[in-house]
């Protein structure tokens, strides 16, 4: 039901340049957990310190840190690595920072905080790592697509409007390739587990993610499948990246997906209340001022 390597386009890998891991990341997830030997290597970029900086002092507890070593520690282990990753994953793209691409880096972010939130307070077997990086890459192909094709923001407008193709076959039609199949390929060049990998391939993937049942809830993809898709509702992408006031995806697989987490429309209602409270305490909203300077 997902598309294996031998189904992906020969000619995507031929002219879409996948990037290669930024070496600050591998040199970062060589020293993990030792977050003194973290905090070495942030040290070492301007711009990754700033951030580290600005991500410490903005918490509730109103100290100032001035030492990226201090500040590291106050955010603690996985904040680092989501910001690290984030930012680095954002300046592989940097060349064409539109509107609508701001909206994108935001909504990721969200998603990767929302994914990593539902999956602790559903106590699932899932990392803190798994849950965030399927939320932070699994729409990381879509600034790639954005920066070959120029019409392609345009297309996922009409694809999370469409009620009865799938996003990727909209896609599909425009490009014989979608941001599901690269992003897999951006996910694999990146080593992100494999698990992670097939995930990202298969999210847009109708049929696969109907065939999620709960027999199978020793399988992982399935696990990380649910998790991204109750996310993505809850952030509501099809708004932020479409346009689109209804969630025409969501209403094709929310049975499916509540049946197998065993999730009530009440519990979801409770869900909902606590992924918006971690993303308050995330930072993650970007003000109108900010996206108004960058257009």
């Amino acid at each position: 039901m997902g598309e294996s390597d031998e189904n992906i386009p020969l000619f995507l890998k031929r002219t879409l340049v996948i990037p290669p891991q930024p070496h600050l990341m591998q040199r970062i997830r060589e020293v993990t957990p030792d977050i003194h030997a973290m905090a070495d290597v942030i040290c070492q970029d301007p711009a990754m310190s700033a951030e580290v900086l600005k991500l410490a002092n903005n918490q509730e507890s109103g100290e100032v840190y001035y030492s990226i070593h201090q500040a590291v520690e106050s955010i603690g282990l996985d904040e680092v690595m989501g910001l690290v990753n984030s930012l680095l994953l954002r300046s592989v793209f940097q060349h064409r920072e539109t509107t609508h691409l701001i909206c994108f880096w935001q909504s990721a972010r969200e998603v990767a905080i929302a994914c990593r939130e539902v999956a602790e307070q559903l106590r699932l077997n899932l990392t803190r790592d798994e849950a965030y990086n399927l939320g932070l890459f699994h729409n990381a192909a879509i600034p790639m697509l954005a920066l070959k094709w120029p019409n392609y923001l345009s297309t996922m407008k009409e694809a999370y409007a469409s009620q009865y193709e799938s996003i990727t076959q909209v896609e599909n039609k425009q490009y014989d390739t979608n941001h599901a199949v690269t992003g897999y390929l951006l996910a694999r060049n990146w080593k992100l587990p494999a698990e992670v990998c097939e995930a990202i391939r298969d999210h847009h993937n109708i049929e696969r993610l109907n065939s999620i049942h709960r027999a199978n809830e020793q399988n992982k993809v399935d696990l990380l499948l649910a998790v991204l898709k109750i996310s993505e509702h809850i952030c509501q992408l099809h708004f932020k990246l479409g346009a689109e006031l209804d969630d025409y995806e969501w209403a094709k697989v929310k049975d499916v997906i509540l049946d197998y987490m065993m999730l009530s429309e009440h519990y979801l209602e409770e869900l909902v209340c606590a992924v918006q409270c971690a993303l308050d305490r995330g930072f993650v909203r970007a003000s109108e001022a900010q996206i108004k300077k960058a257009s």
